[in-house]
C-alpha cells in the first residue's frame, strides 16, 4: 500500500473513530430519550390502573350502592367487592377491593364537600377514603340482622348504620332518631337516607315499605305488588326534602311510588364513559424537556459529524 493510501485511510479513520457509529444516539441523548420513556411507560401504567379503577369494565361483583356528589355532577358505584367506580365530577379517593373483607360491601356515603366518602361491609366494618374520618362501626356490635347501608350526618362528623332487621347504630355527631327494630316487618329493612339537617332519616324495606324517623317527613312507598320489583336502596332528592326509591329491575321510583321516573335498563342505555385520570402537570414537563433536550442533541452531533467529514 502507497504512503499515499496509507495517509488518505488515516484522515478517515481520524473522522470516524471517534466511538460510536453515526447511526446510534449519542449517550446523553440516548439516557434521556430511555429516562423519558421510562416516565412514560410509568404514566400509562398509573393511568390504567386508574381507568380500571374508574371506568365502566366488566364487574368483578355486582354494584351495591351509588351516592352523588355535592352538586350532582357526578356519582360514585361501589360494588360488593369493595371496588370503587367514578361518573362526572367524583374523584376517585380509593378502594377496599384489595382488602380482605370479613363481609361484602353492601353501601356508601360521601363526604359534605365530595372530598372522600365511607364504605361499609355488612359485618359493620367502615372503610373511609379522601377526607372521610373514622367515626366508629358496627362490626363490634351484636345486631339481630346484616348491616344493608348508611347515611351521612350533614357535617360529616358522623354516620348511621341500618341493619336488615332495622336496627341502627350511630357513629360521631349522628343522632339516634329511633328504629324499626321492634316492629313486625313483612320484609328486611335495604337501606335509608338522612334529611338534609340530620334530624331524622328514612328506612326502606324490600317490600317498598318507607319508615320515617325525626323530622323525616312521610311521602309514600312502593309496593312490590303494583311495581312487579323489589327495593333495592332509597336515596334524598328535591333538596332532600323527598327521597326516591331504587328497584331490582333498574327502575327509580319517586316517593308517591305512582310511576318510575327512570325507565328499567333496556329502553334507552347510555354511555357514562370512562373518566381518564389527571396526570399531573409536574410529571408532563420533565418528560418533554427530555425529549426536546435528547433530539437537539443528536441534532447537534449529526451536524458536527457532518462538519467533520466535510
Amino acid at each position: 500500500m502507497s504512503e499515499h493510501t496509507r495517509s488518505h485511510r488515516r484522515r478517515i479513520d481520524a473522522v470516524q473513530a471517534p466511538g460510536r457509529p453515526k447511526s446510534r444516539l449519542p449517550g446523553r441523548a440516548a439516557c434521556a430519550v430511555l429516562f423519558a420513556l421510562f416516565l412514560a411507560v410509568e404514566l400509562v401504567g398509573a393511568s390504567s390502573e386508574a381507568t380500571a379503577a374508574n371506568g365502566p369494565h366488566s364487574l368483578n361483583a355486582p354494584i351495591v350502592g351509588v351516592t352523588s356528589t355535592p352538586d350532582g355532577g357526578g356519582y360514585w358505584l361501589v360494588g360488593s367487592d369493595g371496588g370503587v367506580f367514578t361518573f362526572g365530577d367524583a374523584r376517585f379517593h380509593g378502594s377496599a377491593a384489595n382488602q380482605r373483607l370479613a363481609g361484602p360491601i353492601v353501601g356508601m356515603a360521601a363526604t359534605p364537600d365530595g372530598g372522600g366518602y365511607w364504605l361499609v361491609g355488612s359485618d359493620g366494618g367502615i372503610f373511609t377514603g379522601g377526607d372521610a374520618r373514622f367515626h366508629g362501626s358496627a362490626s363490634s356490635v351484636r345486631l339481630s340482622g346484616h348491616v344493608v347501608g348508611m347515611a351521612a350526618t350533614p357535617d360529616g362528623g358522623g354516620y348511621w348504620l341500618v341493619g336488615s332487621d332495622g336496627g341502627i347504630v350511630t357513629g360521631g355527631d349522628a343522632r339516634f332518631h329511633g328504629s324499626a327494630s321492634t316492629m313486625h316487618l313483612s320484609s328486611p329493612i335495604v337501606g335509608m337516607a338522612a334529611t338534609p339537617d340530620g334530624g331524622g332519616y328514612w328506612l326502606v324495606a324490600a317490600d317498598g315499605g318507607v319508615f320515617s324517623f325525626g323530622n323525616a317527613r312521610f311521602h309514600g312507598s312502593a309496593s312490590v305488588a303494583h311495581h312487579g320489583t323489589s327495593m333495592v336502596g332509597m336515596a334524598p332528592f328535591s333538596g332532600g326534602g323527598s327521597y326516591r326509591l331504587a328497584g331490582a329491575d333498574g327502575s327509580v321510583f319517586d316517593g308517591s311510588g305512582a310511576s318510575s321516573v327512570v325507565p328499567p335498563p333496556g329502553a334507552t342505555e347510555a354511555n357514562p364513559g370512562t373518566q381518564l385520570p389527571e396526570v399531573p402537570v409536574v410529571l408532563v414537563l420533565p418528560v418533554i424537556v427530555l425529549i426536546v433536550i435528547g433530539v437537539s442533541e443528536a441534532i447537534r452531533r449529526r451536524r458536527s459529524g457532518r462538519a467533520q467529514t466535510a
